[in-house]
């Protein structure tokens, strides 16, 4: 019988991020143009390196900007067996108990206080704090409103 190995090496999407980030920030790093949005589908079950590597690749994603802000890194965490679904948390106890999600939400972008009206409507909650740009089982029309937050194309640091 054929053994199979499932392997999620995020560390080596990241690092292919980080390539293709680098040539692109050569000519829009001192521009007015909305950063990059990196957004990871997984089932958070990373492997292949320690997770203080990814942590580290998640970081170098999030400190790369433009004059519009920083690369917006999503995590979407799909599991199997739950049906729990977490938009867009404001803290870890949102997560209860579940480990891999609490990785990829210190591995995820805060989020702009300017999304807040948007998010408000997909949350339906009126916070004034940040959230942070991951979602653990979400179904597909929120993932889709996900999306729209985003990856805005007219939002400008006047707004």
């Amino acid at each position: 019988m054929k053994q199979i190995h499932n392997w999620t090496h995020v560390h080596k999407a990241f690092k292919k991020a980080i390539q293709l980030l680098d040539s692109w920030m050569m000519t829009h790093h001192d521009q007015d143009c909305y950063p990059p949005t990196i957004i990871n589908i997984t089932d958070g079950e990373f492997n292949g390196c320690p997770a203080e590597e990814v942590q580290q690749l998640a970081n170098e994603l999030k400190a790369m900007h433009t004059n519009d802000g920083n690369v917006l890194l999503w995590n979407i965490h799909v599991t199997a067996g739950h049906t729990d679904s977490v938009i867009l948390p404001v803290s870890l106890s949102e997560l209860h108990d579940n480990t891999y999600s609490k990785t990829l939400y210190s591995l995820s972008s805060l989020l702009p206080l300017r999304y807040n009206d948007m998010i408000s409507k997909v949350r339906n909650d009126d916070s004034s704090v940040r959230h942070t740009a991951m979602s653990v089982n979400a179904d597909m029309s929120t993932l889709i409103q996900l999306m729209d937050i985003g990856t805005p194309t007219n939002i400008s640091l006047n707004k």
